[in-house]
């Protein structure tokens, strides 16, 4: 799924000659959003379809591990944890860095160095929490002011009729940032923080299952693990959210039929899935190891990847976009889906993160 802020950003031509941009926009934001020539274009679509003899609903999205065998399930999720752990080594420098500089903000009661005598501060570079803080309070009041975080630009010619689009989709998407997305204020002032001590950060835009709602939240760097050499997402061959779902959530995501039922063994918690970077974090957070481990919690593969994938191969041998999610503890696939708009001829990449570099 394309990111809120992306979804309008198209020119004037783009918009009348692509039906999946009319139909996605729809589908997430209603008609309103839609000028009048748009909505006349998704009118017509609508009646088209409705007139062909085949109405069965479409499996595009559908969840692909339901119908592959087990073997090649193995298998797959085999090399996809063999994946996350290359590419987790080939940024063992950065990790090493990053898990330092939390320590030298002097938070945390494990910090080393400062001043030797009793009654002294501990804070090893107060200059840099002074510094983040500053960038963290003028930053948030910036990008969401009162109004909300969305401003809209016309792209190209603009006259009456596309300003008041314009207008609509700001008013609408600003309600949709503030009231119907839970929590996406908090993350984007964590992000802010976090963002002048790691230098780049993430969040990911995405539809809750559960609750049934969109979600922004911030993806813990740490979290996100991407090839040392990759330059940018869209080029990049596969990248990975490491997640960490209580045992709970995930029985619900199978009840609801959007994770396979593979039988589920007791969390591993094991300690290579629980970088330094996270330590470090919960110590500033005052938070215990064996609390978090009581809290029954499935460390959750999300691998974003191209892929031939067996039983699904193309023609040419070309590799297409796939989310699969692995359950690390198990070893076992708990959903396979395809990464690309089903209306789109080229089977491009749809992205659910959005990079923030601190530059």
């Amino acid at each position: 799924m394309n990111t809120l802020e992306d979804d309008f950003l198209l020119d004037d031509d783009d918009r009348s000659q692509d039906m999946s941009f009319i139909i996605d926009a729809v589908d997430r934001h209603g008609v309103e959003v839609l000028a009048p020539d748009e909505l006349s274009a998704y009118i017509q679509h609508a009646q088209s379809s409705a007139n062909k003899s085949d109405d069965a609903e479409s499996t595009h999205y559908a969840n692909l591990a339901d119908e592959m065998d087990i073997k090649t399930l193995r298998k797959l999720a085999s090399e996809i944890i063999n994946w996350v752990d290359w590419d987790e080594s080939s940024r063992e420098d950065w990790s090493k860095r990053e898990s330092t500089g939390i320590k030298l903000l002097g938070v945390s009661d494990k910090v080393t160095g400062g001043a030797d005598f009793e009654g002294s501060s501990e804070v090893v570079h107060p200059l840099l929490m002074e510094g983040i803080i500053q960038f963290q309070s003028r930053a948030i009041s910036e990008l969401w002011p009162k109004t909300g975080p969305v401003k809209t630009q016309v792209m190209g010619e603009a006259d009456d009729i596309v300003e008041e689009q314009a207008e609509r989709v700001e008013n609408y998407m600003n309600y949709q940032y503030t009231q119907e997305m839970p929590g996406a204020f908090e993350e984007m002032d964590q992000l802010l923080f976090r963002l002048p001590l790691s230098g780049s950060c993430f969040k990911k835009c995405y539809h809750d299952p559960i609750d049934d709602v969109l979600c922004s939240r911030l993806v813990e760097p740490s979290d996100f693990i991407v090839p040392y050499s990759a330059t940018d997402l869209k080029s990049a061959p596969r990248f990975t959210h490491r997640m960490r779902e209580m045992k709970n959530d995930v029985l619900k995501k199978i009840e609801l039929g959007y994770y396979s039922d593979v039988g589920l063994n007791a969390p591993l918690n094991d300690a290579y899935d629980y970088p330094e970077v996270r330590e470090g974090i919960d110590d500033t957070e005052g938070r215990d190891r064996v609390q978090i481990d009581d809290d029954q919690r499935f460390t959750l593969l999300e691998m974003y990847v191209d892929l031939d994938l067996e039983g699904y191969e193309s023609k040419s041998g070309v590799a297409y976009p796939y989310i699969v999610t692995v359950n690390r503890d198990d070893q076992s696939i708990l959903r396979i889906q395809r990464n690309w708009n089903e209306t789109d001829d080229k089977k491009r990449k749809r992205m659910y993160f959005v990079a923030k570099n601190f530059d």
